[in-house]
């Protein structure tokens, strides 16, 4: 293949507008913070009392399930999977949420005001953008319109029937089957 010639549109990256590669580089980072709480938390564990060793494990647990499940989400968005935005604008709702906690010292103390702001301002900027207009128009999929009468119609004049073939369908009156 000469230098010059170019790929064909599925050799190439896909275009995306600057809003989705933000929100999905977000969504990524917060995969890799929860990976490191992950792992902070074994150590934790490896050098907590023995009183305190279960609920460490629970919480680690639960952190590591939140890092696949956001990690899935993220993995979704760049392969372009329909219908995520609910679970990124859920998970955003919780960080935001979180990073209040922060302000008030609850997680991590009073000295720790600044992990709010570090959960606050990704969580906002990745709930703004996915609400825009070009994400939304990736990630929706547009409803289902009901095939009309006139459609039948029109079908049937033309002898051919252009509905895609999901396979057999069950007959309807079919008595069940007596062995």
């Amino acid at each position: 293949m000469d230098e010059g010639q170019s790929f064909s549109q599925r050799d190439q990256a896909p275009h995306r507008h600057p809003a989705i590669t933000i929100l999905i580089v977000i969504v990524f980072l917060e995969a890799a913070e929860l990976l490191v709480a992950t792992v902070a938390s074994g150590i934790a564990i490896a050098t907590a009392s023995d009183t305190e060793r279960g609920v460490m494990i629970a919480l680690a647990v639960t952190v590591l399930l939140l890092f696949v499940g956001i990690a899935m989400v993220g993995w979704g968005l760049l392969v372009g999977r329909k219908h995520l935005l609910g679970a990124v604008l859920t998970w955003q709702v919780l960080v935001i949420a979180i990073s209040l906690g922060a302000f008030e010292g609850v997680i991590g103390g009073p000295g720790f005001w600044w992990l709010g702001l570090v959960l606050l301002i990704p969580a906002l900027v990745a709930g703004v953008c996915s609400v825009l207009r070009p994400v939304t128009a990736v990630y929706t999929r547009e409803p289902r319109v009901p095939e009309t009468q006139a459609d039948r119609a029109r079908r049937a004049v033309n002898g051919r029937d252009t509905r895609t073939k999901t396979g057999p369908t069950p007959k309807r009156d079919a008595a069940p089957k007596r062995r």
